[in-house]
């Protein structure tokens, strides 16, 4: 459900410490310049609201978001969803600067292109008055150094990693992935304070499942079964899906690891309950059709092998 306010996200880019740099992007359905705008879903916060939208928009993904003092007001007969509600005539803009860098941006189809400009370019091209006002502070405060700290996280996050898909799809690529170093780039990338991993138990293995617990993760056993062909079978697609569910009042956003197809009803399901904060699939290029339609919600694995393989 649509809250009752507005966000705005200037993003920027300092290139050096004298030139700092602003985004503007051109709407798809009137051709208007603006920043990165949007409503609030559901229990979302604004800065919950904001980074979704940064996200869904540019492809943004930092943590480097600030407040802004700038409230504008807006008419509630922009906004379909607010038009026929009694009593309620304008709705808050909440405003938020996103510092990020040039290789991040990545819009979706809700505009044509966009541009980086200094603060004279970007004010003469921004349609609103709210988009304008919020500028200039942003603009004013890094002249002056006075932009307010840093928003700080205290996310939340656990991610449930389906470890025969994600081990099969790794070696399938000719490397190795270190499990150590996965769980310090969940941790730093995604705020992943918890990380559930599935796999099938086989006796003969107890020194790699300690190995693993003492890395940090959370193993949940699957018994196996041996294939005729001698390759043992242990499918944790139900633990998976069952796990998630039990611990969903537990986490901000679920992480969640796999390019199998059975869990895209629980990824829509997460990505409704805006309980999702990334789908990784193993292989870039071997991944479940079903997931294509959520491409901004994915990332790959397989292009982190200078990161996270064994040296």
């Amino acid at each position: 459900m649509r809250t009752e306010y507005q966000i705005l996200v200037i993003p920027f880019i300092r290139e050096t410490k004298d030139s700092i740099k602003f985004v503007v992007f051109r709407r798809s359905d009137d051709g208007c310049w603006q920043f990165i705008a949007g409503g609030g879903e559901d229990s979302e916060t604004p800065l919950e609201a904001a980074e979704r939208e940064a996200k869904e928009e540019a492809g943004l993904e930092t943590e480097k978001y600030y407040r802004l003092k700038t409230v504008s007001m807006i008419p509630i007969d922009c906004f379909r969803e607010h038009r026929n509600k009694k009593n309620l005539y304008v709705i808050p803009e909440h405003c938020f600067a996103a510092e990020i860098e040039k290789d991040m941006i990545s819009i979706s189809a809700e505009h044509t292109e966009y541009r980086i400009l200094n603060y004279d370019e970007a004010y003469a091209l921004l349609k609103y008055d709210g988009n304008k006002t919020a500028l200039w502070e942003l603009n004013e405060k890094l002249k002056s150094g006075k932009l307010p700290s840093q928003i700080k996280y205290t996310l939340n996050n656990y991610a449930f990693i389906d470890s025969q898909n994600l081990n099969l799809a790794i070696r399938d690529l000719k490397w190795t992935l270190d499990f150590t170093k996965f769980r310090i780039y969940l941790k730093d990338k995604y705020h992943v304070t918890k990380a559930f991993l599935f796999i099938g138990y086989i006796p003969s293995n107890q020194t790699l499942y300690t190995k693993l617990q003492n890395d940090g993760y959370t193993l949940v056993f699957k018994n196996t079964l041996t294939l005729p062909s001698g390759k043992p079978k242990g499918n944790v697609d139900a633990e998976l899906v069952l796990q998630t569910i039990i611990e969903i009042d537990n986490y901000d956003k679920a992480v969640i690891v796999s390019g199998d197809g059975d869990f895209y009803c629980l990824v829509d399901y997460l990505i409704r309950k805006n309980k999702l904060e990334k789908l990784l699939i193993p292989d870039r290029d071997s991944y479940s059709t079903l997931f294509k339609k959520l491409q901004r919600h994915i990332s790959f694995v397989s292009d982190l092998k200078a990161k996270l393989g064994y040296k």
